[in-house]
C-alpha cells in the first residue's frame, strides 16, 4: 500500500487488487516493525558453525524431515553459499541501503494516516550469555557499525 500511495502522490494512476478485504491477507498479522538495525542476513558463518547443533539438538528451532532432504538439498546448497563472509557483507550492504531511509520515509505515511502517535520507538536489545558468545557476535556488530547502525 505504501508503494501504491507513493505512486499516487507522484501522479500515477494506481489500482490495488486484493482478493480479500483490508486487514486480511498480506496485512494480517503484520507487526509493522521498522528494523533498520537489522542489516545482517539470516545466513552467516555463525549459522554454519551452529548447523550440527541446530540439526541434532532436541530443542532446536530447526527441524528437517530427513525424507524431504533430497527436495530441500538445492535450496540448502544455495543457502550455504550465501553464508560465506563476502556474500554476507554484500547482502548486509544491500539490506542497509534498503533500510537506511526507512524511518524518515515512513513519516509521511504516518502523517497522512494521522497515526504518528501510534509509533513506538523501542530500539533493539541483544543479550549475550557469555564473553564467548559476545566475541562470536563481533563480526555482526562490526557490520552494523560499518553500515551506520547506531550501537551502544
Amino acid at each position: 500500500m505504501a508503494c501504491a500511495l507513493a505512486l499516487l502522490r507522484n501522479g500515477y494512476r494506481v489500482t490495488v487488487v486484493d482478493p480479500r478485504e483490508p486487514g486480511h491477507g498480506a496485512s494480517w498479522g503484520n507487526a509493522a516493525t521498522i528494523a533498520n538495525y537489522h542489516c545482517i542476513p539470516l545466513g552467516s558463518p555463525q549459522v554454519i558453525r551452529k548447523l550440527p547443533s541446530l540439526l541434532l539438538g532436541a530443542d532446536s528451532p530447526l527441524v528437517i524431515r530427513w525424507s524431504y532432504l533430497p527436495k530441500l538439498a538445492p535450496w540448502l546448497a544455495r543457502f550455504l553459499l550465501v553464508c560465506w563472509p563476502p556474500r554476507v557483507a554484500a547482502i548486509a550492504e544491500a539490506l542497509a541501503a534498503l533500510q537506511h531511509n526507512a524511518d524518515t520515509d515512513y513519516q509521511p505515511l504516518l502523517e497522512l494516516a494521522d497515526a504518528k502517535d501510534l509509533l513506538v520507538r523501542n530500539g533493539c536489545l541483544y543479550l549475550y550469555g557469555s564473553a564467548a558468545s559476545y566475541a562470536r557476535a563481533r563480526p555482526e556488530i562490526r557490520l552494523r557499525r560499518e553500515h551506520g547502525v547506531p550501537l551502544q
